[in-house]
């Protein structure tokens, strides 16, 4: 019933992943050619905040589907 939708969630949020990741790896590449370093970033922060979504995105799946369940006796 929502295994699809669900899955397709969760390869959205890989391939979102998977780009900040290389955004993250092209500053981080350019600022050791400047001789500096980078910590911390927005990238960091997106992909907290990402997470946190994705985990309420679940838990609300998981609550509307008891109580569907419950409901439907």
């Amino acid at each position: 019933m929502v295994g699809k939708p669900l899955a397709t969630v969760c390869y959205c949020f890989s391939m979102c992943i998977t780009l900040l990741g290389a955004c993250r790896v092209w500053r981080i590449q350019h600022a050791m050619f400047l001789g500096k370093t980078l910590s911390g970033g927005f990238e960091i922060m997106t992909i907290a905040v990402g997470f946190l979504a994705l985990s309420v995105v679940f838990f609300g799946f998981l609550i509307a589907l008891d109580v569907v369940k419950e409901s439907s006796g």
